[in-house]
C-alpha cells in the first residue's frame, strides 16, 4: 500500500511540474528551478527502481551460486545490511559505525567490502579462511565486529596469527576494551594480508570466548579497487577482438555477397532510444545499462540493470550559466561568436556524477562494491 502511494504521489507531482514547466517557460529562471525540481524526482523514482528486498538478495544469491553460499551466515546478513544502507545514500563510515577522524578517512579511501564468518577451532578459538584477493585492490582497514545481541563485557585479550600454507607469518597480541562491539586490527596486519593477496588464514583466538555465546565474529576488509572497471573492460574486448580473429579467416570469402544486406539491416536498425533531436539543448537523458547484456550478468547480483543517464544535445551560445561553463568554455564561445571556425563547439557531457553500490559474487563469497561516477546527475558545456 505504502508504496503504491508513493508512486500516485510521484506521477501526480510530475505531471504538475511538468504543467508548471511549460505554463512559466518564459521565465527562465523559474523554468529552472523546475527542471531542477524534475531532476530530483526522477533521481527518487531511479532510487526506487535499485530498491531490492534482503529476502529477495538472497534469492538471487542462491540462484547465482547454486546453493554454494550459506545466505544465513552471519557475514553474509552483515554484507546485505551494508548494502541497503549504501543504496540510501548513506557514507561508509556512516553505515559503519565509525567516528574516530582516522579511521573514518581509511574507510573514504574503500570503496569494497569483503566478510568472512568464523570457523569455530579448538577451545577460545576461530578461525577465518581468506580467498585470492585480485592484485588491482589495496586494504585500507581490516577489523573484527562482533555480532549478535549484546557486546563485550569485559576486557579481553586477544592473540591474532597469520597463516599461509600451515606456516605462521605473524602474532599480534591485542586488548579489546569493555563494551565494544568491533575492533580495527593494526595496520601491519592489512598490509601482510595485502603482500600476500590473499589465499591465506587468520587464527584469533579469545580470552573467555565461551562468554561470548550470543556474538558472532566475522573479518571484515575494506579495500579501495583501483582497476576493476577497467580489467573487465579489457578482459571484454580482449575476447571481442579474439572472435574477430576467429571469424575473420572464415568470413572474407562471403564479405562482398553479404555486404548489400547488411547496409539495409543498417537502414532498419532501431536508433538508440535514448537519442534526442539535434535542436534540443544539452539535458540529461535515459542511458538504461544492462549487465547481463555486456556479459557481466554471472558475478553481478543486484542490480542487474539501471539508469546510467546519459548527457545529450546542443550546447548554445552564447549560453547561460545554467550550463556551468568554465572560463575556457567562455572564451571559446566568445571566438567563436567573431570567428565560428576558430575553435569547436563546446559538447555537451555530465559535470556531476553520483556513485552506485553494487552487489557481486567472488568465489561464492558476497561482495560489496561502491563504484564512484557510475549515474550522471548533471550536465553543462564543456
Amino acid at each position: 500500500m505504502c508504496r503504491l502511494f508513493k508512486a500516485i504521489v510521484l506521477c501526480s507531482v510530475l505531471e504538475l511540474t511538468a504543467v508548471l514547466g511549460f505554463v512559466l517557460n518564459e521565465n527562465a529562471n523559474v523554468n529552472i528551478g523546475t527542471e531542477s525540481l524534475l531532476e530530483t524526482l526522477r533521481n527518487i523514482r531511479d532510487n526506487e527502481e535499485l530498491a531490492i528486498k534482503p529476502e529477495d538478495l538472497r534469492a538471487h544469491i542462491v540462484q547465482q551460486t547454486h546453493a554454494q553460499t550459506d545466505i544465513h551466515s552471519p557475514s553474509v546478513g552483515f554484507m546485505i545490511g551494508v548494502f541497503e544502507q549504501l543504496l540510501q545514500g548513506d557514507k561508509m563510515a556512516t553505515v559503519l559505525g565509525h567516528t574516530d577522524a582516522h579511521t573514518t578517512h581509511r574507510l573514504h579511501q574503500a570503496d569494497t567490502v569483503r566478510s568472512f564468518s568464523t570457523i569455530r577451532l579448538e577451545d577460545e578459538s576461530v578461525g577465518f579462511n581468506i580467498p585470492p584477493l585480485p592484485n588491482h585492490e589495496t586494504i585500507r582497514l581490516m577489523e573484527l565486529r562482533f555480532l549478535g545481541n549484546g557486546f563485550t563485557e569485559k576486557r579481553r585479550r586477544m592473540t591474532l596469527r597469520v597463516r599461509k600454507n600451515n606456516k605462521l607469518i605473524h602474532k599480534y597480541k591485542m586488548f579489546m576494551k569493555r563494551g565494544k562491539s568491533k575492533f580495527v586490527l593494526p595496520e601491519s596486519a592489512a598490509s601482510i594480508v595485502e603482500d600476500y593477496k590473499g589465499n591465506m588464514s587468520v587464527k584469533l583466538v579469545i580470552q573467555n570466548l565461551r562468554d561470548m555465546a550470543n556474538l558472532e565474529p566475522i573479518l571484515v576488509i575494506y579495500s579501495n579497487d583501483n582497476g576493476l572497471m577497467k580489467s573487465a573492460m579489457k578482459s571484454l574486448t580482449q575476447n571481442s577482438n579474439d572472435d574477430t580473429k576467429l571469424n575473420t579467416a572464415s568470413s572474407t570469402h562471403r564479405r562482398y555477397r553479404r555486404s548489400s544486406s547488411r547496409q539495409e539491416k543498417k537502414r532498419r536498425r532501431k536508433p538508440w532510444q535514448g537519442k534526442v533531436d539535434n535542436a534540443e539543448v544539452c539535458k540529461l537523458n535515459d542511458f538504461k545499462v544492462n549487465f547481463d547484456l555486456i556479459g557481466w550478468g554471472p558475478w553481478i547480483i543486484h542490480p542487474k540493470k539501471f539508469n546510467a543517464r546519459a548527457c545529450y544535445g546542443q550546447c548554445p551560445e552564447p549560453m547561460g550559466s545554467e550550463y556551468t561553463p568554465n572560463n575556457h568554455v567562455m572564451l571559446q564561445t566568445l571566438m567563436r561568436l567573431k570567428r565560428p571556425l576558430a575553435a569547436p563547439a563546446p559538447c555537451c557531457v555530465a559535470t556531476k556524477m553520483r556513485p552506485l553500490s553494487m552487489l557481486y559474487l567472488e568465489y561464492d563469497d558476497v561482495v560489496v562494491r561502491h563504484h564512484e561516477d557510475m549515474i550522471a546527475a548533471e550536465c553543462g558545456c564543456r
